[in-house]
């Protein structure tokens, strides 16, 4: 991020360059320091497996499989049963014109059709189709952690998996919002 923002603001018109110093962070000063140079994130974090882009296919994975847990159990919630879930494909849903309106997802070549809250699976289908694992209407919608189509006998293990996921990332979030919490109270930096 703070790379992200120190080319963001050096993209302004009149700034040639810009300075961005990362605050209250575990590792604030190999950040901005790392970035100040111009360093390759695997420079600056010498332990890391990969690069910063694989930094962020990572947690694009991890964001996509917890937000396929989200659509997973709105799905089961709604009625439809682990098999007729592993064969959705994008082009079986329809979404509402409304925000907050349910989405009908329709099964049996469209004879039947299920209301299912929208929210969860717009969410889901945006992170899957950025991370490549949907392209096309008639692509697989869900697939295991690896990106490998669900069998029916496979999709409680893969629900348990994506569950992990979410927990996980909801964990790191709440560890953050925590830190940050934390450190606004130390240097009088509440929010309003």
């Amino acid at each position: 991020m703070v790379a992200d923002a120190r080319e963001a603001i050096e993209a302004l018109p009149g700034v040639d360059h810009a300075r961005v110093a990362l605050r209250a962070h575990l590792h604030a000063e190999e950040i901005t320091e790392g970035v100040a140079e111009g360093q390759p994130f695997e420079a600056a974090f010498p332990d890391a497996d990969g690069g910063l882009e694989a930094v962020r296919a990572e947690l694009d994975r991890k964001a996509r499989i917890a937000r396929q847990y989200d659509a997973l159990e709105a799905l089961l919630d709604s009625g439809l049963h682990p098999e007729q879930i592993v064969s959705l494909r994008p082009d079986a849903i329809s979404w509402p014109d409304d925000p907050g309106e349910r989405a009908t997802v329709y099964l049996a070549d469209r004879a039947l059709g299920v209301a299912v809250p929208a929210d969860p699976l717009e969410s889901y289908l945006e992170k899957a189709r950025e991370t490549g694992l949907v392209d096309t209407p008639t692509d697989r919608l869900f697939a295991t952690p690896e990106g490998e189509p669900i069998a029916s006998d496979e999709f409680d293990l893969v629900r348990r998996r994506c569950r992990l996921a979410k927990v996980n990332m909801s964990s790191q979030g709440g560890i953050c919002a925590g830190l940050k919490e934390s450190r606004d109270r130390r240097f009088g930096e509440a929010d309003d």
